[in-house]
Formats: C-alpha cells, sequence, structure tokens
C-alpha cells in the first residue's frame, strides 16, 4: 500500500458528497454547492417547487376569472346602454309618428269643416285598416315566400344532381318503379 502525500490529499477537491465550507459559493444556483442532495433535501425542495407550481396556477387561474368578469361586466354595461338607446330611440319614434298623425288629423279635420274630429277619425280609422290589413296578409306572404325558397332550393339541388350524375332523384326514382 502506497501512502499518499498529506499535501495532495489537501488540495484534492472535495467529494460530491462531502459538505462544502461556508467560504464556497453555490455556482449552479441550486442550493447544494455542486454536491447531491440528500433524499430528505430533495424531497423538500420538490414540496416547495410544488407549492411555487400551486401558486403560480392559482395566480393564472384568478387572472382568468377576472379577465372573464371584466368581460362580462363590460357586456352587461353595453347591453344596459343598448337598451337604454333602444328604449330612448323608441320613445323619439313614437312621438314622431304622434305629432305627424296629429298634425295630419288637424289638417284633414281643417279642411273638412274645421271639426277636428273627422280628421282624427280618418287617420285613426285608416291606421287601423293599414294595422288589420297587415295582420291577415304578413302570415300568408310569409308562407309563399317560404314555399318559394323551398322550391327553388330543391330545384338548385336537382340540377347539381344532373349536373354529376346525369340524373337527378326524381328520374332515379322513376327508373327504379319501372323495373
Amino acid at each position: 500500500m502506497v501512502a499518499k502525500d498529506p499535501n495532495q490529499i489537501a488540495s484534492a477537491e472535495p467529494s460530491p458528497l462531502s459538505t462544502p465550507s461556508a467560504s464556497q459559493s453555490d455556482t449552479d444556483g441550486d442550493g447544494h454547492n455542486g454536491r447531491r442532495p440528500s433524499p430528505s433535501e430533495a424531497l423538500a425542495e420538490l414540496a416547495s417547487l410544488a407549492r411555487q407550481v400551486k401558486e403560480f396556477a392559482c395566480t393564472l387561474l384568478i387572472a382568468k376569472a377576472d379577465a372573464i368578469k371584466a368581460t362580462l361586466r363590460r357586456i352587461l354595461v353595453l347591453t344596459a346602454l343598448g337598451i337604454v338607446a333602444f328604449v330612448a330611440a323608441s320613445a323619439l319614434i313614437i312621438v314622431a309618428v304622434t305629432l305627424l298623425l296629429l298634425g295630419a288629423a288637424r289638417g284633414i279635420g281643417s279642411a273638412l269643416g274645421g271639426q277636428p274630429w273627422i280628421g282624427e277619425l280618418i287617420i285613426g280609422g285608416s291606421l287601423v285598416a293599414l294595422l288589420i290589413l297587415a295582420i291577415f296578409l304578413t302570415p300568408k306572404w310569409l308562407a309563399a315566400s317560404s314555399r318559394e325558397r323551398t322550391i327553388a332550393k330543391y330545384d338548385q339541388r336537382q340540377t347539381r344532381q344532373r349536373q354529376r350524375f346525369g340524373r337527378d332523384f326524381t328520374q332515379a326514382a322513376s327508373a327504379r318503379q319501372t323495373h
């Protein structure tokens, strides 16, 4: 067995498992000064990292929730402003139409002998007649236009089928019946 020089032993680098002295600095930033951490230190570090991740995730979730709340608040404010604007515009339209109709009724009343009630009766009766006409004709008009759109849609499909396959579904169905 060869004896080692005591100077060589003292100048040798510390082993990874040895405890560093207070004069050594933490060069790699892991808190272990280049040595391998013990299992309890590694577990403590892992627990610390888990607490950090939990805290960062909570911060992210709270920030997302606050962003959603701000968006909902903005939507509510815009909705309220829209409702107020709708009510104001409706009131303006109602007042304008009322003044127009009153003016027309008074004009007709003056033209027919200065009796305002005659003009009001003619204008009011005309409006009621237009309303009744609209109530009865609108459903018929909607049904007819819906039927026309449906027929046009199926005509377009048949045209595409004839272009792609040389026949449409009605021709294919009649050909099956003859066989």
